[in-house]
């Protein structure tokens, strides 16, 4: 059978994954972590071919032209950003191949993918995670298929969602498939780059985040090993490690930077966690010493309160300590902030600028609340009446959608925009990166970003 993993084509720059959907800011991408890993689970058994046709900027006219016409099946990535657009290169693919097997994978389907599939006629299946052999079962036409829902005699049949066992083990995904010269990332040291993942879900339940549905697994150490091994064979450089809580597991983090750090693997590399969860020096340290020079920390608001309402779990102080930490072993830090959550007023807002600038992020990105299926804070908002309940496109990155009693959606639009001037105008922060220019690829990125930053 031929198998097509694809991101589809989009007028922007997406980021699309399970943990994600939205357009790229700063033109900073990485490897979609779904069809890559998707990709050694596949090619085992069968023919594959992978187009991230979003990074190459192909139209839909060009995507179309270099999908063959005897593919069997396509594995598409499909996203909260950019919903109608996907599910309408879907329908021109089946006009195109009408017998294709169209599997959707992606956040926005998971809490319910009985409801996309009765909305999308284009949608066959919905995967339900991609770290197990249970699309092989549906491609086999065997019975009792867990992870998808799929339609069968005129009946859409939900398999549940069956997480394999912690210490679980994928085959090694085809990363020379993709092309990966043309992903960046903004801090990134050196290129090429991939995605890697070493554990799924995640074992926090902050009430904004769909990945609280996901249960968390960590991957086995040695096959984690075995993909950086391949990795470096290929001349990949850069990785980001896309678990959505890098280092849950302190003991077993050390031992996975210990065994980079013995083995001697050539990589540098950026992950996102949380304050109290790196907040250890020795592991750290061992991160810094195995190639760690970036490390992503979901921080939110300034103002413990809202921590407190979203279920965060973490304080000021927590945020303090750690990346006083980070600066201690020469890790870089970028923080992730939230704008506008329900429950902010203008007040608050200020409080996470300030917060930003006085923790001195080397990056910060500030986002607005995005009511995705399944989360809380969505359930929240449709209560309040804050949004209406067929909202089904958003995106963290851009206009907001949530609308409250103390902050209209241009209110948000515009503490958001204040807070990426506030931060990244400051002479502080424009020496230290004027210092830090090494070549002239550096300057060129340096001056692509303060102009993405005068345009917003």
């Amino acid at each position: 059978m031929k198998i097509l993993l694809l991101n589809p084509p989009a007028q922007s720059l997406y980021l699309r994954d399970m943990y994600s959907s939205t357009k790229s800011k700063w033109g900073y991408s990485w490897p979609p972590t779904d069809i890559l890993l998707l990709s050694g689970i596949l090619c085992r058994e069968h023919e594959i071919q992978l187009l991230d046709a979003n990074i190459l900027k192909l139209s839909p006219e060009e995507a179309l032209l270099k999908i063959d016409k005897d593919i069997n099946v396509v594995v598409f990535m499909i996203g909260s950003s950019s919903l109608y657009s996907d599910i309408e290169f879907i329908r021109k693919l089946k006009e195109k191949i009408p017998n294709i097997k169209a599997i959707g994978t992606g956040g926005c389907l998971l809490h319910k993918p009985e409801f996309f599939l009765e909305r999308f006629v284009e949608i066959d299946a919905v995967l339900l995670n991609f770290v197990t052999n249970s699309i092989l079962d549906y491609l086999n036409n065997k019975s009792d298929i867990k992870n998808l829902v799929y339609r069968k005699d005129n009946k859409i049949i939900n398999g549940g969602n069956y997480f394999p066992k912690n210490n679980f083990i994928v085959p090694i995904p085809r990363h020379e498939l993709l092309p990966i010269n043309k992903y960046i990332l903004p801090h990134g040291k050196r290129n090429p780059i991939t995605s890697v993942l070493t554990s799924f879900g995640c074992p926090y339940k902050c009430s904004y985040c769909v990945v609280q549905n996901i249960e968390y697994l960590a991957r086995n150490i040695e096959n984690v090993l075995e993909e950086l091994r391949y990795i470096e064979k290929l001349g990949i450089k850069e990785i980001i490690f896309r678990d959505n809580t890098f280092g849950v597991n302190k003991e077993r983090t050390k031992e996975l930077c210990r065994k980079i750090i013995q083995e001697k693997i050539d990589i540098s590399w950026v992950c996102d966690s949380r304050v109290d969860v790196l907040n250890d020096k020795e592991l750290l340290l061992l991160m810094k010493k195995s190639g760690c020079h970036t490390i992503h920390f979901g921080l939110e608001s300034g103002d413990d309160e809202i921590l407190k309402k979203y279920n965060k779990g973490i304080t000021q102080e927590d945020m303090k300590k750690t990346f006083a930490l980070c600066r201690d072993v020469g890790i870089k830090t970028m923080g992730y902030f939230i704008i506008g959550l329900p429950g902010e007023n203008k007040e608050s807002i200020i409080k996470t600028i300030l917060l930003a600038k006085n923790l001195d992020c080397d990056y910060a990105s500030f986002n607005i609340p995005i009511p995705i299926y399944g989360t809380k804070l969505r359930e929240e908002a449709i209560k309040n009446k804050w949004i209406n309940d067929n909202v089904d496109v958003f995106d963290g990155s851009f206009f907001p959608v949530i609308e409250t009693e103390d902050l209209t959606t241009r209110d948000v639009w515009s503490l958001r925009n204040l807070a990426i001037r506030r931060f990244y105008l400051r002479p502080r922060f424009i020496f230290k990166k004027l210092v830090g220019i090494r070549s002239m690829s550096d300057l060129l990125f340096l001056l692509k970003n303060f102009k993405l930053l005068y345009s917003k």
